[in-house]
């Protein structure tokens, strides 16, 4: 679906692939009866696009993603200090494998950034959780990330707030320092993007994602992803589609503050 994108973003004029060079790398080493040692090879291999210099723009897979990507660069000497992140998700990925919930591996994608938090490889101080919706276990399923000092912006309330509030709230919180930006695309409503596999009624528009991700322009962005798309899924092909413009957007976030460190803007 990315072979209908084409060079520069209308809304903020950047044109990615003048300001950087930018690559497929092609597939991280992936094995799918393997997961614990997938996890690993996955880290070893964002170690190594790190100590290359390259910023990572990652296509998922499920929500471990994040956390492999931020080992990966924290083990490369890539990550300064733990980065803000910005989430855009209709679930908090906080729980435990205590108590019956998500028994198995510990990492995993309702875990993802309970960990990046306890390893500190996120700043909760300065991350922000944006469109979580849905039913829970229980009432408390979410506290760690409220407890932990990040923001969480469930649907109900950002429907009162609005895309510009949670903007301004994201700048105000990022202040300076690393970010990284994660998108699961079930963060939007699943009538723009059914084909993921946790689907949760009334979320975001696709305008809404768009005006979230393009709020966040000038700030540091060390990295970003976009996870969760499963296109068999989605037979009209509409959920990746969406995934790609969402990608191409986090594209100009990070093509804009790679070119900044590198003095080229």
């Amino acid at each position: 679906m990315s072979r209908f994108l084409r060079n520069m973003n209308p809304a903020t004029k950047v044109a990615p692939f003048d300001l950087c060079q930018v690559a497929d790398l092609g597939d991280a080493p992936v094995n799918p009866v393997d997961v614990v040692g997938t996890h690993e090879r996955v880290v070893e291999y964002f170690s190594e696009v790190a100590a290359a210099g390259a910023a990572p723009l990652v296509v998922g897979g499920d929500h471990t993603v994040p956390l492999l990507v931020l080992r990966g660069l924290k083990k490369a000497g890539a990550l300064p200090a733990p980065v803000g992140l910005i989430q855009i998700d209709a679930h908090a990925d906080v729980l435990s494998t205590d108590g019956g919930v998500f028994e198995g591996e510990e990492t995993n994608h309702a875990t993802f950034a309970r960990l990046a938090v306890e390893e500190s490889l996120v700043d909760p101080a300065r991350s922000i959780q944006i469109g979580l919706r849905g039913t829970q276990y229980s009432e408390d399923a979410n506290s760690f990330a409220g407890t932990a000092g990040i923001r969480l912006v469930y649907q109900h309330e950002f429907e009162d707030l609005g895309a510009k509030a949670v903007v301004e709230e994201i700048r105000e919180r990022a202040v300076s320092g690393p970010m990284y930006y994660s998108i699961d695309i079930d963060g939007l409503d699943p009538s723009i993007c059914p084909g993921t596999g946790y689907p949760e009624p009334g979320g975001l528009t696709m305008g809404e994602a768009q005006q979230l991700v393009r709020g966040a322009r000038g700030l540091d962005f060390i990295g970003a992803d976009m996870c969760e798309v499963n296109p068999p899924l989605d037979q009209s092909g509409m959920t990746a589609l969406t995934g790609a413009h969402l990608l191409f957007e986090e594209l100009c976030l990070v093509a804009e503050a790679v070119a900044r460190r590198r003095g080229r803007i």
